[in-house]
């Protein structure tokens, strides 16, 4: 990460809750990532590369079929340059997608989705299971009072939102689109200040989000701990382990430990006297930390108008427990 420990100019009071948004999003990642990995036997990168075909399907989606087939299609060098892998690490991603039948390769034109019936089904079912990600994403904001028009402090209506039906999110079209852009994006924004490695930026996450556990979806706590202004002590946080960490993002043992090893080396991570890992408040106010939660933030409220748009009823998504 940027060591420049300058700082940018403080909010304003009123600004939107940069920095629970920022946590629940960081969330929502590791969730995802969780479940990339039990689709895709432990590998990140592979589930990765997938979403990234979706998301050019998703985006032709007016196109022709023959049409849309060939312009969907991307090379492993380009998928390589894109995602920030070696270019024999992503050529045997690829080859296991297309084994496993996530990926079909169309000639020299490159890879798209699998479009036979089982690859369709495999698909449909890892998307699903995203969206329940998303879904619970949602909930974990909406169980501290997160008020999806206004991005504050919500008014609670207990009568109201209790009989509220879960949303048929499924049932709404382009709905996967505004999904799977939102995660890559979470992704894209929290790597660029690890140069760009993905991995990386999703050990640091699983830390810090483990730190913000006596916090994150406390019902006041997250509140208090919203904004610039608001950060934790370090006392405030839980300090997480190497086995924690491996099994929130469902990494091996060895892959989590290489990765904190080279936080700490970046000193963006400490192993405290009670030998526990902790991402030191410190590092929230730099610049660099600063500019990815504004822009995190920015990407959370496109989402948040992009699905209102799509017709999703954020009234009707139930807090955790199913109690508003």
């Amino acid at each position: 990460m940027n060591a420049d420990t300058s700082t940018l100019p403080l909010w304003e009071s009123a600004s939107p809750p940069n920095y629970l948004i920022m946590r629940a999003s960081a969330d929502f990642a590791q969730r995802a990532a969780r479940t990339i990995s039990r689709h895709f036997e432990g590998n990140l990168l592979a589930g990765l590369v997938l979403l990234a075909l979706l998301q050019r399907r998703f985006s032709l989606a007016t196109f022709g079929p023959a049409e849309r087939e060939a312009a969907q299609a991307v090379s492993a060098k380009s998928l390589a340059r894109s995602l920030n892998a070696a270019p024999e690490t992503m050529r045997r991603c690829v080859v296991r997608l297309i084994e496993n039948g996530w990926c079909t390769r169309l000639g020299r034109l490159g890879i798209v989705p699998s479009q036979s019936a089982a690859g369709e089904e495999q698909i449909a079912t890892f998307l699903a299971d995203i969206r329940a990600d998303f879904l619970m994403f949602l909930s974990c904001l909406k169980s501290v009072g997160f008020d999806f028009d206004l991005m504050g402090r919500a008014t609670l209506h207990r009568e109201a939102n209790a009989q509220a039906a879960p949303p048929d999110i499924a049932s709404l079209p382009g709905i996967d689109a505004a999904i799977v852009n939102f995660g890559l994006r979470i992704v894209e924004i929290g790597a660029a200040p690890f140069d760009n490695d993905y991995l990386l930026a999703w050990v640091f996450g699983a830390i810090m989000m483990a730190n913000a556990a006596p916090f994150a979806y406390d019902a006041t706590k997250a509140w208090l701990y919203s904004t610039y202004e608001t950060q934790p002590s370090d006392e405030a946080c839980r300090p997480t382990n190497l086995a924690e960490v491996s099994q929130n993002l469902g990494i091996p043992y060895e892959t989590a430990r290489r990765h904190v090893n080279r936080l700490i080396s970046l000193g963006v991570c400490l192993r405290n006297d009670r030998k526990g890992l902790l991402v030191p408040t410190e590092i929230f106010r730099m610049a660099s930390s600063v500019s990815v939660t504004m822009d995190l933030t920015k990407r959370f409220s496109q989402m948040v108008s992009e699905l209102k748009r799509l017709g999703f009823d954020f009234s009707s998504v139930q807090p955790l427990g199913g109690q508003s």
